[in-house]
């Protein structure tokens, strides 16, 4: 359960421990003037709600290990075996995979102290680039430089970014994209219902728009970020990135809920 702005997290959260969860099978009133967002276990975009309203559902359990349905026990004690983090590479963690952003902030994992060159490519016209030197992340679109002037990508087209420590020539970070075919210059949500609601359904069908729903998760304020469709989210997503410190430390969030 998301609430739907801040007054109803305030009254929802006098609720203690677990009021923004709705276990499966049982019904939890929703006072009044309280709004939220019911989103399934499965994740996507949910059901929005007005207090005074009950809110029920039922969920079979997942029959493998699902980020967003699994137990929290399960979560907790999950052995995170994909990629991890190299040294002397950076994580590109948006875009990553797929956007519906045309004009994407772009991130990455920086290292204390060092600046970046960042180069995104068109990669069926290479010669459609844009550019900015001695920057670190997050880094927005607006502020990358094109000699042909273009000012946001296309949609259903691939692109690649590039990411290199100041004045080398050697990459350190690169991430291949696709824009799809229906993006536009739309700007990420800003409130933090809005933000969770995006990263939900970033997750939820393939293919999965890991670096919006990463930029989302990291745009959260830090109560909001604490709720646990919030870690369930992040550790699904830090998976896929290869974030493996990520990956450890939302599961101790996690852990620390069963107790």
């Amino acid at each position: 359960m998301i609430p739907a702005d801040d007054a109803s997290f305030e009254k929802l959260e006098r609720r203690g421990a677990g009021w923004d969860v709705v276990p499966s099978g049982r019904d939890v009133s929703l006072p009044d003037g309280v709004r939220a967002h019911l989103v399934p276990a499965g994740g996507g975009t949910g059901t929005t709600l007005a207090g005074p309203a009950k809110l029920s559902h039922e969920v079979p359990p997942p029959d493998k290990f699902d980020a967003l349905a699994s137990p929290l026990p399960d979560l907790a004690s999950w052995t995170y075996s994909g990629k991890t983090e190299r040294a002397g590479t950076v994580h590109v963690t948006s875009p990553f995979g797929v956007t519906r952003f045309t004009a994407p902030e772009i991130n990455w994992v920086a290292e204390a102290g060092i600046n970046y060159d960042v180069v995104v490519v068109d990669l069926d016209d290479p010669d459609v680039r844009w550019a900015s030197v001695r920057v670190r992340p997050p880094l927005a679109f607006a502020k990358l430089e094109s000699a042909r002037g273009v000012k946001e990508l296309r949609a259903d087209r691939l692109y690649a970014v590039a990411v290199r420590e100041a004045g080398s020539d050697i990459e350190v970070g690169l991430m291949r994209f696709l824009v799809t075919a229906d993006a536009d210059d739309t700007p990420s949500p800003d409130s933090p219902d809005a933000l969770l609601l995006e990263a939900a359904a970033a997750m939820a069908k393939k293919p999965t728009r890991t670096g919006d729903a990463w930029l989302a998760l990291s745009r959260l304020p830090e109560k909001w970020a604490g709720l646990e469709l919030a870690l369930r989210l992040r550790l699904l997503v830090a998976a896929e990135l290869g974030l493996a410190g990520e990956v450890a430390a939302t599961q101790a969030r996690l852990g620390a809920r069963t107790k």
